[in-house]
């Protein structure tokens, strides 16, 4: 097998254990997974899969410190990435930011959304549309 296509099969084995929220996804089994990979691959796969959306959008994971500091620090533009707001949450139009969905979601620590503030401070002044 060819190095690129390699790259593409680890590339697709990642994007789809991200995109599997809900088996419950934690630091430690994060950890444990992408460590088989290179870093290149894991930032591509987490941008691609908009897992720090996921995590901070959806009920099925528990919104952590550790595990959003994780992913920020494997794809650090995961934090201005936006994402059309039905991709991950039915309460959104228009384009989202990770910031709005942990303050939309009541479960997100305040921790969360300060870390995400002072990663992309003009979130903050990024305005939402709700359906």
């Amino acid at each position: 097998m060819s190095p690129e296509m390699l790259l593409q099969q680890q590339k697709e084995e990642l994007k789809r254990y991200f995109g599997d929220i809900y088996s419950g996804l934690t630091i430690e089994g994060l950890q444990e997974f992408t460590k088989k990979y290179p870093a290149d691959v894991v930032k591509e796969a987490a941008l691609d899969s908009k897992l720090l959306h996921l995590i901070l959008g959806t009920l099925y994971i528990e919104c952590h410190l550790d595990l959003v500091k994780y992913v920020v620090d494997m794809a650090p533009t995961a934090v201005s990435t936006v994402v059309p707001g039905g991709h991950v949450s039915d309460r959104f139009e228009g384009e989202v930011l990770p910031l709005h969905l942990a303050c939309d979601n009541k479960d997100c620590p305040d921790s969360v959304i300060k870390f995400l503030i002072e990663k992309y401070p003009s979130a903050a002044g990024h305005s939402i549309n709700r359906p």
